[in-house]
């Protein structure tokens, strides 16, 4: 996702709840800030990669709704990836949208996302909302087409048609 933002032009500023570096086997990444402090209309576009960020409701990080509902208000595109999906829902920001999940979510479990309109396994644009259904991990697992590249190249699309 960095390096074909980076590619397209953009300038990309990584931002995690804690601030802390985020390393695992194969990716070492320094956060640029902490999430309580970005400041929405300072960017053009964002985009949440899933990293299991919403495994369930009651894990998503409140900072996140919080930032989520700034980028909505503001009209700004923002691209979201598999579990990050339900801080989208948990934000209270996907009545009427068509969104993507590896499956069809059980409304029962996830509430939250009553309103919403599955669409699927993919990557689907709806307004400012781009959702992509599948992530490297979800692809590995399980065989499913990851929807990465395809997410940030609509990302890098958004935001292109947003600054003319």
């Amino acid at each position: 996702m960095k390096q074909m933002l980076e590619e397209s032009g953009l300038t990309v500023v990584v931002a995690t709840v804690s601030g802390q570096p985020l390393i695992t086997e194969s990716v070492h990444i320094t956060p640029d800030l902490k999430l309580i402090d970005v400041k929405i209309a300072d960017y053009s576009g964002y985009i949440l990669p899933c990293m299991h960020a919403g495994a369930s409701s009651e894990n998503v990080n409140p900072q996140a709704v919080k930032m989520v509902k700034e980028v909505i208000l503001a009209d700004k595109p923002i691209a979201v990836q598999h579990a990050a999906i339900i801080i989208l829902a948990k934000a209270g920001v996907l009545q009427g949208i068509n969104y993507t999940f590896h499956a069809e979510v059980d409304i029962i479990e996830y509430p939250e996302f009553k309103g919403g309109v599955y669409s699927g396994t993919g990557v689907v644009k709806d307004g400012n909302i781009i959702t992509s259904g599948v992530c490297p991990y979800l692809e590995k697992l399980y065989g499913f087409e990851d929807g990465t590249e395809l997410l940030t190249e609509s990302l890098i699309i958004a935001i292109s048609e947003e600054a003319k």
